[in-house]
């Protein structure tokens, strides 16, 4: 048998590490991606992700190896977003307006209509002027905010609409 160099066999046992995990865990490499990338634009991490995915999978008794682990990590973020808007301007993107998440493995993503949009505005517009600083200070209501494609201007616009200045 051939006499490995270190590195030859540092790649090696990456690769069967990497061989290994694709074998034994049942998620995609796109799917994982996915809810990783969208979790780390919230400042989140893998290991919390997977930490949701567990809680979901005991939670709904859905069977770890069926767990969309792309929805979890939009849903997990949605609820948190929605939890924080609530806290700070009284309005529930979920029961007030139609915030929900579409599952579709790597391709999940927010699910809304341009009403839903227009009522969340609505509100935040209507909120005092601390209640809309503090929330749009908020890292993850921001950013959640650009993911729905909304933006500030949006919401200054419907500022002046309602003479909320």
């Amino acid at each position: 048998m051939q006499q490995l160099t270190q590195e030859q066999e540092t790649i090696r046992t990456e690769q069967e590490i990497s061989d290994f995990n694709a074998n034994i865990l049942p998620y995609g490499y796109l799917d994982v991606k996915a809810g990783i990338n969208h979790f780390l634009g919230y400042n989140k991490t893998g290991y919390e992700l997977a930490e949701a995915v567990e809680q979901f999978s005991e939670e709904t008794n859905t069977p770890l190896k069926d767990v969309d682990v792309t929805y979890v990590a939009y849903d997990v973020v949605l609820q948190e977003a929605r939890n924080e808007i609530n806290d700070l301007i009284g309005f529930d993107i979920c029961n007030d307006a139609n915030f929900y998440t579409y599952r579709n493995y790597c391709c999940s993503s927010y699910d809304y209509s341009e009403q839903d949009k227009e009522k969340l505005i609505t509100a935040i517009a209507e909120a005092t002027q601390e209640q809309r600083e503090e929330l749009l200070n908020s890292e993850k209501v921001s950013k959640f905010l650009d993911d729905v494609e909304i933006s500030q201007e949006d919401i200054n616009q419907k500022i002046k609409e309602l003479g909320q200045e």
